[in-house]
């Protein structure tokens, strides 16, 4: 009997790993046994993204990484450890994370690379003497002032609002 229950739920991932790259697109799908959870890579536009906990409804958590060999490698990472609490670092975008999840994660980056990610900003922020950002005027602002992309500062001044480092 717990041979039979047992090669059920091996055709069901087969089935739903399936899924994943036919109906959904996504590369790489891994599972993990311990978790009980799936995550895959997802190509986008300008990067490739670590989908997790997927299921027939979509994802809760996406990490996008510019570098492919990188996301690759975080989620092969990410994978061996059963998909646990310690997030993939290195990314430059993420969707539907928790404030401590995410700061979690920063500071890990923080701690391998010695980068601050949105350091750029709060130094920005204190010599313009800038309280908040009001919209895609102030971002552009920024953006032509740091010599980067208005939308990365975007993602950073996101970041830094969720963590409780700057104000709305």
């Amino acid at each position: 009997m717990e041979e039979m229950s047992e090669k059920r739920s091996v055709e069901s991932n087969e089935q739903f790993k399936g899924f994943l790259i036919h109906d959904c697109g996504y590369s790489m799908p891994l599972y993990s046994s311990e978790t009980g959870v799936w995550a895959a890579l997802h190509p986008l536009i300008t990067t490739l993204a670590i989908v997790f906990d997927c299921d027939r409804t979509g994802f809760k958590e996406r990490y996008c990484f510019r570098d492919q060999s990188r996301a690759i490698k975080e989620l092969i990472e990410w994978h061996k450890r059963g998909f646990g609490v310690e997030r993939p670092t290195g990314w430059v975008a993420c969707r539907n994370v928790e404030a401590e999840t995410l700061k979690e994660s920063m500071d890990r980056y923080q701690s391998y690379t010695g980068d601050f990610y949105g350091q750029n900003i709060i130094e920005y922020m204190n010599e313009n003497e800038v309280l908040f950002f009001r919209g895609a005027e102030d971002y552009l602002r920024a953006a032509i002032s740091l010599g980067i992309p208005p939308q990365q500062v975007e993602h950073e001044v996101a970041y830094l609002r969720a963590v409780g480092l700057i104000e709305c």
